[in-house]
């Protein structure tokens, strides 16, 4: 991040960041790095240059020098996990809070601008990114998670609250001694 911002490229590294990070979801990638890994006739800055050019083309100068800079202390095996960190960092940094609302249908701009006003006071940042999904199975209501582990893919939240119709009714089918409705 700091060198990104002294070279001005800040936009540029965190878009390297993404896209490296993503490459990692990527198989057949994958199995070109571990290829390059495993190679027992390269040194770790030999093996750096090579991600490096798996990896091309990337939009700052930053990221190509950070990954042969990993090389060299030995710790290149830990590239992904960084970029994992950088994108956790950047978010909590920024103090932005991803928050996945859910809804039988979709919301309009008003509802979803007074959802993330009353979210930015429970979880106490200046910014909420409000990623909106429709689930017709929820019949009505809505469902929010935030505390994301990943906050940019919205992986495993560790808050909810769920104000859907459907749980709703599966709470008084199980008052009633109904086990499922739904």
């Amino acid at each position: 991040m700091d060198a990104g911002r002294e070279q001005d490229e800040e936009v540029a590294v965190t878009q390297d960041v993404i896209k490296v990070r993503d490459k990692f979801l990527d198989d057949q990638w994958q199995e070109q790095l571990v290829t390059v890994q495993n190679d027992p006739k390269l040194t770790e800055v030999q093996k750096a240059h090579k991600t490096v050019k798996l990896l091309e083309p990337l939009k700052s100068s930053v990221m190509p020098k950070f990954i042969v800079f990993l090389a060299k202390k030995n710790r290149l095996n830990g590239l992904k996990r960084i970029m994992l960190e950088y994108v956790q960092a950047m978010y909590y940094n920024q103090s932005i809070t991803p928050v996945r609302v859910r809804s039988a249908q979709r919301l309009t701009e008003d509802q979803l601008s007074k959802i993330a006003d009353k979210m930015k006071g429970k979880v106490g940042t200046t910014d909420v990114k409000i990623v909106q999904e429709v689930d017709p199975s929820l019949l009505g209501g809505l469902t929010l998670e935030w505390g994301y582990t990943d906050p940019e893919k919205l992986y495993a939240p560790s808050h909810g609250v769920d104000l859907s119709l459907k749980n709703v009714l599966n709470k008084r089918a199980l008052e009633k001694g109904v086990v499922e409705a739904l």
